[in-house]
């Protein structure tokens, strides 16, 4: 595998994971009976979105620079 492919491979994991917490955290919101811990759930829910938002702009940042672009 070439270091371009393990980059791309890289952040694909690293979106996907964000997602995935995101999706729990929302899951346990809808689970949770006490209000303060559910606000912070589905906080924690939001900041994991927000990472998804920054890594895939980071990407993005990244694969126009590379020579030829990335896709």
């Amino acid at each position: 595998m070439d270091r371009i492919q393990k980059l791309f491979d890289i952040f694909q994991e690293a979106l996907e994971a964000e997602r995935a917490a995101s999706q729990r955290y929302e899951e346990a919101a809808a689970l949770c009976e006490d209000r303060e811990l559910r606000e912070i759930l589905l906080a924690f829910a939001e900041e994991e979105r927000k990472h998804e938002r920054e890594i895939l702009l980071r990407f993005q940042e990244i694969a126009r620079r590379m020579p030829g672009g990335l896709h």
